[in-house]
């Protein structure tokens, strides 16, 4: 709700405005944005333009970012703040100013660090990330849980082993950046979540697979069939690679009557020339042994050590009945499935892309899951079709954080989650009913009601900002939730500002700025106005003009103490002194003084003279 101009008392003054607005006002803020993700923002400066205590500000085109600044003893300075994850690079502007004035400012650009700059790969128990689209020379500091490393051009990825499936992870990304001509530096960082894939309980996962022992005894055939038919896509088990077999025997060691169990590893096409199931050859450095004839196919098993720890594999006869072990594989698709596309107070809107035409029909399910951070162990499901909409979550709570993740689920109880997990934070409800109670020269004045706090809705405090439309100068005050009332001072007279109330939560989103006024400061009054002349009959009434601020001319009431006396007025172009005459010897007059701008008055500064008496 935008509350109106005030202080206008003509038709082009208001025209006038307007044209200021459209030539400096802009938000990148938007009642429902479309790019709801933010990233925290750090930039360290030098004092600037000199050494003395100032105050700073930065600028995304002419709204505050921050108003905050700690300064260090050799004046290094720090500001923290969020921006807002688009494409495009920002412009931002860091302004020194003292109580009145605006004294320099630094410009720069920057494009900001966003979430799809890693692309993350997770299966069971291992991720691999990679960077496509980072820049020569950029480097990125990534942390996940306490492993940290450094991503460059040079290292297009990085792989961590040894996660537990099932599991949340927290990742951090931060990006550092130099602009030596300002010498400003400037930190981005990330906070991102991926959770690994999990297999059903008694069943052992090892990277993109799930593996199930079945110690019912089968022939070959018989084995492989009973794995396919178990669930789409499930088969005897491929163990191409030494960590999975190590994992599988660790396995195994729960399984102490298990000797031999059959494999997908079979040389049905080429007698001695073994391979998996998917065609890919046996290049393992584990030895295999044979109960075979020379000149006979045969089907391999892993064999129990009768003499050491471990198995080893062994080439039988294929009609043997023996106990077998199944695999699942989890999918591996590089495809971005899901996109947020936008996020609300109570709704959050995903975009999500079938692009590996996974078939839906064969059993599995296809959720959006969705966890209130503030409420442990509360997840709620959205079931997802190959034909599905934009899908749009309702019933939110204002000012809460959310974690969505696309999860996968097969008939088997496999799941996993493709792609990362989103942190959602809807946005704080705004306050309500800003109203301009008084407005000076140099002050204005204001109240608001606390936000609608309903649907269990959040927020930490306030932020109040204003911007000078002429100077573009800005400034933001950090305010505590019970506190709903401000005055603004040290305005320039006769300026039209903008300023907007948000409410903003403990992780720094604010509410819509759609709670703002634009106000005009009054015209600035005279100052120090006197008497300097006073005689029987006659006084001049002087006065000094106001500071930094023109005005077309002056007004003067002179009005005397006597209940018959009429009051006279006067006014004044090029003078700040005015003679006033035929006046009545002995009388008590008062005199006030208003500068005049336009149709636009201030206010009047009186005082009272007694003339002399004749004797």
């Amino acid at each position: 709700m935008d509350t109106g101009i005030m202080g206008w008392s003509s038709m082009d003054k208001v025209l006038a405005l307007i044209w200021q607005l459209l030539h400096f006002f802009q938000a990148f803020s938007l009642p429902c944005s479309r790019s709801p993700s933010s990233v925290h923002m750090q930039v360290a400066f030098q004092c600037f333009p000199s050494r003395t205590d100032h105050f700073y500000t930065l600028l995304l085109g002419n709204k505050v970012l921050s108003s905050t600044t700690v300064c260090e003893d050799m004046c290094e300075c720090v500001m923290k703040f969020r921006a807002p994850q688009v494409s495009e690079e920002l412009g931002f502007s860091l302004q020194s100013h003292n109580d009145t004035e605006l004294l320099d400012a630094k410009t720069f650009h920057l494009a900001p660090l966003v979430a799809s700059s890693v692309r993350m790969n997770v299966s069971s128990t291992t991720v691999v990330f990679n960077w496509p689209t980072l820049d020569d020379g950029d480097v990125l500091d990534v942390c996940l849980d306490e492993q940290c490393w450094v991503a460059s051009h040079f290292q297009p990825f990085h792989q961590v082993t040894g996660l537990q499936p099932g599991r949340h992870y927290n990742i951090s990304v931060a990006k550092k950046t130099f602009i030596p001509h300002l010498q400003i530096n400037v930190t981005q960082s990330l906070q991102l979540a991926i959770k690994t894939g999990q297999c059903p309980v008694g069943w052992l996962a090892v990277g993109w697979s799930c593996y199930k022992v079945n110690p019912s005894f089968m022939s070959w055939s018989g084995a492989k069939q009973a794995c396919e038919r178990s669930t789409p896509g499930s088969h005897l088990a491929n163990i191409k690679t030494y960590a999975e077999f190590l994992s599988i025997i660790s396995f195994l060691g729960s399984y102490n009557h298990l000797l031999l169990l059959w494999t997908a590893l079979n040389d049905h096409k080429t007698e001695g020339d073994f391979r998996w199931s998917d065609g890919s050859t046996y290049n393992l450095n584990i030895e295999m042994t044979s109960a075979l004839a020379p000149n006979q196919t045969g089907c391999v098993a892993m064999q129990k050590n009768a003499t050491g720890a471990g198995y080893f594999f062994t080439s039988f006869l294929c009609y043997l009945q023996l106990p077998y072990i199944c695999q699942e594989e989890l999918l591996q698709s590089s495809s971005e499935w899901l996109y947020l596309e936008s996020v609300c107070e109570t709704e959050a809107a995903f975009i999500w892309s079938n692009e590996s035409h996974l078939d839906l029909s064969a059993g599995f399910t296809l959720a959006l899951q969705s966890e209130d951070e503030s409420k442990a162990q509360t997840v709620s499901h959205m079931a997802l079709t190959n034909t599905q909409d934009p899908v749009r979550v309702q019933g939110l709570s204002p000012g809460h954080v959310y974690h969505f993740s696309l999860v996968l689920v097969r008939p088997s109880g496999v799941s996993q989650t493709l792609g990362p997990i989103f942190f959602a934070n809807t946005k704080p409800n705004p306050p309500q009913n800003l109203t301009v109670t008084a407005v000076t020269s140099s002050q204005i004045a204001l109240c608001w009601n606390a936000p609608d706090s309903t649907h269990n809705a959040r927020f930490e405090h306030f932020i109040l900002h204003w911007v000078d439309l002429v100077s573009g100068r800005g400034l933001a005050i950090h305010l505590e939730k019970l506190n709903r009332s401000a005055v603004i001072g040290g305005l320039k007279a006769y300026r039209a500002h903008r300023i907007t109330v948000v409410s903003v939560t403990a992780q720094g989103v604010e509410s819509s700025d759609s709670l703002s006024v634009t106000v005009i400061t009054e015209v600035s009054p005279p100052r120090r106005v006197s008497a300097d002349a006073v005689g029987l009959e006659n006084m001049t009434v002087c006065w000094w003009p106001s500071l930094h601020e023109e005005v077309d001319q002056y007004y003067i009431k002179l009005h005397p103490q006597t209940n018959q006396a009429q009051t006279r007025e006067f006014w004044v172009n090029d003078s700040t002194c005015i003679s006033l005459t035929q006046l009545k010897s002995g009388g008590t007059y008062e005199v006030g003084v208003a500068a005049v701008k336009g149709r636009n008055m201030s206010v009047v500064t009186t005082i009272q003279q007694t003339l002399s008496m004749i004797h």
